[in-house]
């Protein structure tokens, strides 16, 4: 029998309703913190593992506050839970190294990708638009017919027509 591995979505899944499993998670994320940050409520080492700088505070208290006995409530829930996911892909590896397989109530298998909309296609021109009127040539400065070319709304620039096929 092939066992079925814990993914990332799955763990999204798995604490997305299950208010036990935040807190697990978070004690879990703790639990993996070295002894020396766990006892400065810092992280002090860049090894990838436990809380990063930011949530070292927060997550070790939330932790603490789980480990005696209490349960988060209210904002101190959300908050946990935001963090359990945020650490989903530590929180399936310490879910896979326990070797309990994944329920298949929480497999979540990846949707395919809808086909991405035709682009129109990109003018060669910098300007979004252009007129033929009457006017000074921005180049060399005849007063004739020629493209007025416009960015934004805004007219920039005014070439004849003699400048305009060179």
């Amino acid at each position: 029998m092939t066992m079925t591995q814990w993914t990332p979505a799955a763990i999204v899944t798995l604490l997305s309703g299950n208010n036990r499993a935040v807190e697990k998670g978070i004690v879990a994320v703790f639990n993996r913190q070295t002894i020396d940050e766990q006892s400065t409520v810092t992280t002090r080492h860049s090894n990838g593992i436990g809380f990063n700088v930011p949530d070292a505070k927060l997550g070790t208290y939330y932790a603490k506050w789980v480990m005696a006995g209490r349960e988060l409530t209210g904002w101190h829930l959300s908050r946990a839970r935001e963090l359990a996911i945020k650490y989903r892909a530590q929180l399936a590896d310490v879910a896979n190294a326990n070797g309990k397989p994944c329920p298949p109530a929480y497999i979540v298998e990846k949707a395919p990708k809808a086909p991405r909309k035709p682009r129109a296609p990109r003018s060669t021109s910098v300007y979004e638009s252009q007129r033929e009127c009457a006017s000074r040539c921005d180049n060399c400065s005849d007063h004739a017919q020629g493209v007025e070319y416009y960015s934004m709304g805004t007219p920039v620039l005014f070439l004849c027509h003699k400048c305009t096929t060179r």
